[in-house]
């Protein structure tokens, strides 16, 4: 007879991801661009990205838009700003810039968390079209970039 597995009580986001790394903290959590988390080291993760944001402004009840293709930085930016509270506004890794200004408006988002690429599409240059930011989005206070520009 296999034993059951024992159920998270954790009711929260923060709370699962400290829970799983007091239980399993050696174990894998997350493997993506040749990186592997442990759920140790993702909690660290979430943890630290959570105390950069909150030091950016990000408090709870923000909006708080991530635009970036499958990575873990993704995974950790949406539980950092879970973690803060705040709500994580998904935007489409194929957005026109049209479509960019539509969902930062209507979604009422403060902060951008982004790479600056995904495949062939260049976020930047879709930020750029958009200018000047402070008169076309007008409650976009920050723009966080995830990542390394190439040039």
């Amino acid at each position: 007879m296999t034993a059951m597995p024992v159920m998270p009580s954790s009711r929260t986001i923060p709370g699962l991801v400290d829970e799983q790394a007091a239980r399993f903290g050696a174990r894998e959590a997350l493997v993506g661009g040749g990186t592997r988390y442990t759920y140790a080291r993702l909690r660290e993760e979430v943890r630290a990205f959570a105390k950069g944001l909150h030091a950016l402004g990000v408090r709870k009840g923000d909006h708080v838009a991530i635009l970036m293709g499958n990575r873990p930085e993704w995974v950790i930016a949406d539980l950092a700003v879970c973690a803060l509270g705040a709500v994580m506004v998904a935007v489409n890794t194929w957005v026109t810039a049209r479509e960019l200004c539509y969902v930062l408006g209507h979604s009422d988002a403060k902060f951008l968390i982004t790479s600056d690429h995904f495949l062939k599409c260049d976020y930047f240059a879709l930020l750029t079209e958009l200018e000047p930011l402070a008169a076309t989005l007008p409650r976009l206070e920050r723009i966080v970039h995830v990542g390394e520009r190439p040039y």
